[in-house]
């Protein structure tokens, strides 16, 4: 799955480069929501085995119009934030603050490594306007 990462700065969404005349118009919709984050609480973190973790990564709508996105049911590419560790628990009870598309369907991915096992689960949240969005897990 490609897609677009929201972090505290936004890269360039597209590039045309073979352009060879100064009156060519191109024209595509982009969405870029507004960036929140949500709350993501971890009690009782205790690793028993080397390479046992929990982390966050998050999905919504961004970026380019591309008709159909069956992953977040949108007209939209994906945008995502998380990955390599970004939003990992670091404590035994950890509180992770993972950016989400305001006012849109998110998806909230958690993968963890619990005594050697790993396991990802996909949770589809929306998150309103003003969101107090407070997830909360046990290791």
């Amino acid at each position: 799955m490609s897609g677009y990462r929201i972090e505290t700065t936004t890269p360039p969404l597209e590039a045309f480069y073979s352009i060879n005349s100064r009156d060519t118009i191109i024209g595509n919709t982009y969405y870029l929501p507004k960036k929140t984050a949500i709350k993501v609480i971890l009690n009782n973190f205790n690793p028993l085995k080397e390479g046992d973790y929990f982390e966050v990564a998050t999905f919504y709508p961004f970026g380019p119009s591309i008709t159909t996105n069956n992953f977040l049911n949108s007209e939209y590419a994906t945008g995502f934030s998380g990955g390599s560790g970004m939003f990992k628990a670091d404590g035994i009870n950890s509180k992770l603050n993972p950016f989400v598309a305001d006012n849109e369907e998110n998806i909230i991915q958690i993968t963890r490594r619990k005594n050697g096992v790993f396991t990802k689960e996909n949770i589809s949240v929306f998150v309103p306007i003003n969101n107090t969005l407070e997830l909360n897990y046990e290791y």
